[in-house]
């Protein structure tokens, strides 16, 4: 398939959406790209600040929910 093609999908509502696989696929990447991020920054501020074992991880799992929370 070309990439700038659109795609149009009936709902079961009756509506046409249209979305494009290309600007579907750059999203995809850039949410990935922005997980990796957040895993090297939280890891790395908690060894800055000394955190380690299950306070490094309570860190960790604290930065990822919160960048989750801030998708939605």
């Amino acid at each position: 398939m070309a990439s700038g093609r659109v795609r149009t999908k009936l709902e079961k509502s009756g509506e046409l959406v249209a979305y494009s696989e290309a600007a579907v696929r750059n999203n995809a990447s850039v949410v990935e790209y922005c997980r990796t991020s957040m895993a090297a920054l939280s890891g790395g501020t908690a060894g800055l600040l000394g955190m380690t074992g299950f306070y490094g991880f309570g860190f960790y799992v604290f930065a990822v929910v919160g960048l989750w929370v801030c998708y939605y």
